[in-house]
């Protein structure tokens, strides 16, 4: 028996907790910095600032719209996701000739999140953290038709809003770090193994396992005020789950965490 590594190719997006601030309609963003030798270094340029900046709240639009024939627009587009009136804030949509992301309108401030959305979002509100302030949990769908979903938790602060994004790459991560994968090349067999729990999935002979897709679908739920998430290991060569992955979202006010991280097996040998 031979333990798998990086060769079975499983995917890992990566990405953190996106806890900075977001920008403002009235600043403008800084550039990537570069290193360059005296003699080579190119001349300042007058930075810009971006196209959404110039949208004003009287501009906003106050209707949905359907997001099918949004993202096929190249001119700068922007749509109304959704609002909560009893807080007096709201989502929108930019499609990319406005830059891409949303705006969250908090009363007469506009705020940018970098947020990728491909259907419209679902909102709870509560006091997720523990805190006192109430707070947004938004659920954002990656596509239009996809099963994985972005969960961002917005909570705000004396001056503005901050965002927490529990994205389906932050979770890949976690999943990956207790994940352990063994290939038995005599009978043909993958043996998926995470905190004591296993799954054994059976393959064709002559093959080999092929790509392992992580967070193939990747969902959040709420059940009695907390979120949990739910992901598959997905294997591209017999075109099905071969287990599920099941966490409770745990929320801090800064950072999250995943708990009782468990595995569920989907097939047997």
């Amino acid at each position: 028996m031979k333990k798998l590594s990086l060769a079975l190719s499983v995917i890992l997006l990566l990405s953190g907790c996106a806890q900075t601030p977001p920008t403002t309609a009235s600043s403008t963003p800084s550039l990537p910095v570069q290193t360059a030798s005296p003699s080579d270094a190119p001349s300042p340029e007058p930075s810009q600032a971006p196209l959404w900046s110039t949208l004003t709240i009287d501009s906003l639009p106050d209707e949905p719209v359907d997001l099918g024939d949004f993202f096929l627009f190249s001119s700068p587009q922007i749509c109304l996701l959704t609002q909560i009136p009893e807080l007096d804030v709201a989502f929108y949509g930019l499609n990319p000739g406005y830059g891409g992301g949303i705006l969250f309108r908090d009363g007469d401030t506009l705020l940018h999140f970098e947020q990728e959305f491909g259907a419209l979002p679902e909102v709870r509100q509560g006091n997720f953290s523990g805190g006192e302030a109430p707070e947004l949990a938004v659920l954002w769908p990656l596509s239009r038709d996809s099963m994985t979903y972005d969960l961002v938790f917005y909570r705000p602060l004396e001056e503005g809003w901050t965002a927490c994004s529990i994205s389906r790459d932050t979770c890949i991560e976690l999943v990956e770090q207790d994940l352990d994968l063994q290939w038995d090349s005599g009978a043909h067999t993958l043996t998926l193994s995470l905190n004591g729990q296993s799954a054994v999935r059976q393959f064709p002979q002559d093959t080999a396992p092929g790509r392992l897709t992580l967070g193939h679908m990747c969902l959040f739920y709420e059940s009695q005020g907390s979120f949990y998430m739910t992901m598959d290991a997905w294997s591209d060569l017999l075109g099905e789950s071969l287990a599920v992955f099941r966490a409770e979202v745990s929320y801090d006010g800064e950072d999250f965490s995943l708990k009782n991280l468990q595995m569920d097996s989907m097939v047997g040998v």
